[in-house]
């Protein structure tokens, strides 16, 4: 086995991580897209300031 098992054995570990990073994505991306819209709002409010006389 040797080399090539451990090759395989760090290949399935990184198949594993990526589908668990993949499969929690959308928990992580509800509060940032809530920040998003905050910061959005923010540079809104920052233009609207610039622009104002």
């Amino acid at each position: 086995m040797g080399w090539a098992g451990l090759l395989w054995f760090c290949a399935g570990i990184t198949v594993f991580a990526t589908a668990l990073a993949v499969a929690n994505r959308p928990l992580r991306t509800l509060p940032n897209q809530a920040n998003w819209a905050e910061h959005a709002a923010a540079h809104a409010r920052d233009d609207a300031a610039l622009e104002a006389p």
